[in-house]
Formats: C-alpha cells, structure tokens, sequence
C-alpha cells in the first residue's frame, strides 16, 4: 500500500511536526518544494542556510533529474523538508 502522505513513498519516513509523515517525494507530476534544514548545504552550485527554500531548477516550476537525485540524498541525510 502506496504511503498516503506521498505521491510514491521513497525513502526514508520522516515525521514533521506541521506537516506529519512524509516519505521523500521524487514524482514531479506534483512538484515538492524543499527547504534546507542544514547549515551551509550545497545545491547545485549554490550554498543554503537553514529555512531557505530550495529553488526549483527547471522553469522554476520542477527539479531536474539531476536535483533530484542530490534531494533523495539530503532527505535520507535529514538535511532538507518539505515545505508544503
């Protein structure tokens, strides 16, 4: 059975205090927004701080498959969440 908090339910489960259980969430039918939720980390040539909203690469509207691939890796780290 499919996580209902996610689109596909991928990686690990996190739980948010706002935004409840939530899995990594690749399928860009419904494009996630992500925040960095570590300090100085490094997104496609450009360094986040806590709170700073990950911006989409494709048109501004998706990640590329490349940003996602480095998402799915922050996720499984605890480095970023969802903003929505």
């Amino acid at each position: 059975m499919a996580n209902p908090q996610t689109a596909i339910g991928v990686g690990i489960r996190r739980n948010f205090t706002t935004l409840g259980d939530r899995n990594f969430e690749p399928d860009q039918t419904t494009p996630v927004q992500y925040i960095s939720n570590q300090e100085h980390l490094e997104f496609l040539g450009t360094v986040y701080e806590p709170g700073s909203n990950l911006p989409f690469d494709v048109g501004g509207v998706s990640y590329s498959a490349r940003a996602v691939g480095l998402l799915q890796l922050y996720w499984n780290q605890g480095w970023i969440k969802p903003a929505t």
